[in-house]
């Protein structure tokens, strides 16, 4: 009876453990955010542009991204910031020089060739001759009532084929117009229904939400830009005012009227916490309007 507590307490043991790491895996995943950060940057009187982004995550132990720099774009993946996916250079020097033993078989091969062809012309010169000496009269006469034949059929095909094209580009046209009507009173009467409108305002809701939440924190940079016309940069100018009161307070636009010319540089930082995003479809989920407005959706083949 003891053995057999002991073998429980020890399987619970391990229960417990493996329980507490997959909850420990679980929140990791959840509640450590996801850090991303992208950057570009462009000298003035250069054409070559400098671009980065990247995500970390558990104290940049895991990171990936891409860079662009010198026309040229290179990705990688580092584990406690060693690549693990290095290029291997499996490329072989090769030997152009022909050996001598390849020259002669070459060489060989194609006087057989040769011979060959040559052989081949004398047999079938020798039939055609024969052919032509079988041929009569009554063959050729036969040959041209065949090819009248031939012409007034021909002829009759043609215009059966352009009948035919013409009636399936119709229906074609027809069945397109058809289809075209109802996927027009599909979409009208999934729009239109009152259950499905909860649905789209909940989506949207959720969508602003999560676009809020995971939006960057940090924006700064210097960008300065300037056209051939004045008038180009004044009208960008102005719509970039309209936008001026929610622009980050860090960048700055500087636009320039006597120069044509754009350079700068942007650094952009935030991050995304999973159990917002996962929070949102939780929500999406479990409501009764999204949920058949799913159902609807996956039977549109029904109706359109």
């Amino acid at each position: 009876m003891a053995v057999l507590l002991t073998v429980l307490k020890i399987i619970g043991i391990i229960l417990l453990v493996i329980l507490g790491l997959i909850l420990l895996i679980l929140l990791l995943v959840l509640f450590v955010p996801i850090r991303y950060k992208i950057s570009a940057a462009r000298d003035k009187d250069d054409d070559d542009l400098r671009a980065s982004a990247g995500i970390s995550y558990l104290l940049h132990i895991l990171t990936a991204g891409v860079t662009y720099e010198d026309k040229e774009t290179d990705k990688y993946i580092k584990v406690f910031g060693i690549k693990i996916n290095k290029k291997e250079d499996n490329t072989k020097p090769v030997n152009n020089e022909p050996e001598p033993a390849t020259e002669e078989a070459a060489n060989a091969a194609e006087e057989t060739e040769d011979n060959t062809e040559e052989t081949a012309a004398d047999t079938e010169t020798g039939a055609e001759t024969e052919e032509e000496t079988e041929y009569t009269i009554e063959e050729e006469t036969e040959e041209k009532e065949e090819r009248e034949d031939k012409e007034e059929e021909s002829l009759a095909d043609k215009i059966n084929k352009i009948l035919d094209a013409i009636e399936r580009k119709y229906g074609n046209l027809t069945d397109r117009i058809n289809g075209i009507r109802r996927k027009i009173r599909y979409w009208d009467k999934m729009l239109n229904d009152k259950g499905n409108r909860r649905a789209f305002e909940l989506i949207k809701e959720e969508t602003v939400k999560l676009l809020r939440r995971i939006a960057p924190k940090k924006i700064k940079g210097f960008i300065h830009f300037g056209f051939d016309d004045p008038a180009t940069t004044g009208q960008i100018l102005a719509v970039l005012g309209v936008f001026y009161p929610v622009l980050p307070k860090k960048l700055v636009i500087d636009a320039g009227f006597s120069d044509t010319d754009i350079c700068g540089y942007a650094d952009i930082k935030g991050r995304i916490f999973l159990i917002v995003v996962a929070v949102s479809l939780l929500r999406i989920m479990l409501s009764k309007e999204c949920r058949r407005l799913w159902r609807l959706y996956k039977k549109k083949d029904m109706y359109c």
